[in-house]
């Protein structure tokens, strides 16, 4: 299928807004609970979040701009996406929404289980995208 980077760079650029929209509220939230004087971390979902951004900043704006392929900005937009409807699956696990819990049973820590098989299953499905793109 052949496509204009304008229509890479149009998509992309909305993807980054969410993106950008969704960490700034977690920025926020975070920096809320230290201002509280709570401990703050950015959850491993936020970690792939910013790592899609990275890659969508990178690989669909700058590289094309220098003169790099095309091929390349549309796998890295395909990674960005993979990432991108990975991370509110993996903050739901953060939090551990898929399961009822009391209030003060929370023992996952840092990355509880059910944030640890989401990203595992968002890295499987990368991994399948990529093999998939090398072997075409």
């Amino acid at each position: 299928m052949e496509f204009d980077i304008r229509e890479l760079w149009t998509a992309g650029g909305i993807l980054l807004g969410f993106q950008l929209t969704a960490f700034h509220f977690r920025l926020s939230r975070e920096l809320k609970f230290r201002d509280e004087g709570d401990i703050t971390w950015l959850p491993w979902a936020d970690l792939f979040s910013l790592i899609s951004m990275l890659i969508m900043a990178l690989c669909i704006f700058l590289l094309p701009i220098l003169g790099i392929g095309l091929h390349i900005a549309a796998n890295a937009f395909g990674v960005s996406l993979i990432l991108f409807v990975g991370y509110p699956f993996a903050l739901a696990g953060h939090y551990e929404l898929f399961t009822k819990r009391d209030k003060d049973s929370r023992k996952g820590g840092h990355c509880p289980f059910q944030e640890k098989v989401v990203l595992a299953v968002t890295v499987f499905i990368l991994f399948f995208y990529e093999a998939a793109y090398f072997l075409n």
